[in-house]
């Protein structure tokens, strides 16, 4: 008999080898398909961990396979050997005879027994020899580790972003960052304001007790409070917050703590605001709730359905926004807004462990396409937002094309704008220059992530959409 989970997470790391889209949008539908939650958990298990372990498992299951290649096999079985190990090295609970009769029978049912037969060699192999070579001398320690292709194999991280990191950030910080990336990520929940004692517009330190309903809903424990961000709490592990009451009932919202400092960096939310790149629309979210009475909040995205995803998103949320389909490169409005967040299609790569199909699919050379789309939607805030605006840049990733370049960028074309200091609540690691917050993965409890936040003080043109 076939396992209707292993089943469906074949097929998911073969969509993923396949398509461009985040492998999310297709998990959360796959799981829709099965009645249990301990199956939809564990489906979500076995695709995110092969994933974000892929080119590890592949460097473990070459010399097994040699002659051939990992590249050279079909997909069903070069997914099938990588789904079958995964478990073997990741998956304590899971019987070694469970992972390689399921591979086998799903082999069969796809292929031949010819292929079935190869796999139950591999696998069984895997089983005597598996561990000792997963735990070898490439995961021996975390220090002893200083080549970067020793670094790329253990991460599952492209070496040219290894080198990269080493360059910026110097051996030891890198090492963090790399492994960070590597982790199963905490899943963390911002819980609405008027669910605690917050000031929901102002941007202070200090942290408000959980209602206890809540906390037991969600198992907290003593060390569940976020260390800067109010209102910020990580689940135990285990815990899928969006199969829960108090998410349904839109009590909080399940975001990353990078995330959420995005949405605390507008001075105010007042008066006419466009969410640029609105979609999924947890920030969308974040905004209308520090809202002050009468505000408009426009949320704009590149299709119609990522805007359903923040309209369900809002209406979970019992709130409200006008949605428009449109390309925030071309604004279909000039001007006569008081507030623009950008948070601008990006490489991803500061959020490695939570979107696990990035490590593969970014290459170094992306990056000056990705910068120069995003330098365009900045051109074009710029000039759709009212003298004494604001406009928030975030992005989820630290590369400097993206970053720390784009802000030296903005500032060159655009001189009716100045730096907005940021809250209180950012420690002194996150900031960078004036208005400027920088997250490095694995650090204050955050993905890595980068945003800046400015003002404009002039009714400047916004800068030439050619520069």
């Amino acid at each position: 008999m076939i396992d209707p989970v292993r089943a469906a997470a074949l097929a998911l790391l073969i969509e993923a080898e396949a398509t461009p889209t985040p492998i999310k949008e297709a998990l959360d539908r796959a799981e829709t398909r099965l009645p249990r939650e301990h199956d939809r958990a564990l489906l979500h298990s076995l695709v995110n961990e092969t994933l974000r372990h892929r080119p590890r498992l592949d460097d473990t299951l070459a010399p097994w396979i040699a002659p051939r290649r990992l590249a050279d096999l079909e997909p069903v079985v070069r997914n099938l050997l990588r789904l079958g190990l995964a478990q073997l090295v990741l998956h304590d609970r899971i019987p070694p005879h469970a992972a390689v009769d399921t591979a086998v029978s799903l082999a069969h049912h796809e292929l031949h027994a010819g292929a079935a037969g190869f796999i139950n060699a591999v696998l069984r192999r895997a089983v005597r020899e598996g561990l000792a070579r997963w735990r070898g001398p490439q995961a021996a320690s975390i220090e002893a580790l200083d080549d970067p292709r020793q670094l790329a194999v253990r991460f599952s991280t492209p070496e040219w972003l290894v080198r990269r990191w080493v360059d910026r950030f110097g051996l030891e910080r890198a090492r963090r960052a790399l492994a960070a990336g590597a982790e199963t990520p905490a899943t963390w929940v911002r819980f609405r304001a008027d669910q605690l004692a917050l000031d929901r517009r102002a941007a202070t330190p200090g942290h408000a007790p959980i209602p206890p309903a809540l906390a037991a809903e969600l198992g907290l424990e003593d060390d569940a409070l976020h260390p800067w961000l109010p209102g910020v709490a990580r689940v135990r592990a285990g815990t899928r917050p969006a199969t829960l009451p108090g998410f349904r009932d839109g009590r909080y919202t399940i975001q990353d703590p990078s995330a959420v400092a995005v949405g605390w960096l507008p001075p105010v939310v007042r008066g006419r605001i466009l969410d640029a790149c609105a979609a999924p629309g947890t920030k969308t979210g974040h905004l209308l709730e520090r809202a002050e009475a009468g505000t408009r909040l426009l949320a704009l995205d590149r299709t119609r359905s990522r805007l359903a995803l923040v309209r369900q998103g809002l209406l979970r949320l019992g709130l409200r926004a006008d949605c428009l389909v449109g390309d925030a490169r071309h604004l279909p409005f000039s001007s006569g807004f008081d507030g623009i967040l950008i948070d601008a299609p990006c490489s991803n790569l500061g959020v490695l462990r939570r979107r696990v199909e990035v490590r593969w699919r970014s290459f170094e050379e992306s990056l000056v396409r990705l910068a120069d789309t995003q330098a365009a939607i900045l051109r074009a805030a710029a000039r759709a937002l009212l003298p004494g605006g604001w406009l928030v840049y975030s992005v989820c990733t630290t590369e400097p094309e993206e970053t720390t370049r784009q802000r030296d960028r903005f500032f060159d074309e655009q001189k009716a704008f100045e730096p907005c200091p940021l809250p209180e609540l950012v420690p002194a690691a996150a900031r960078g220059r004036e208005g400027e917050l920088i997250l490095i993965p694995g650090e204050l409890e955050t993905d890595g992530g980068y945003a800046f936040v400015v003002v404009k003080t002039g009714p400047g043109s916004g800068g030439s959409a050619g520069a």
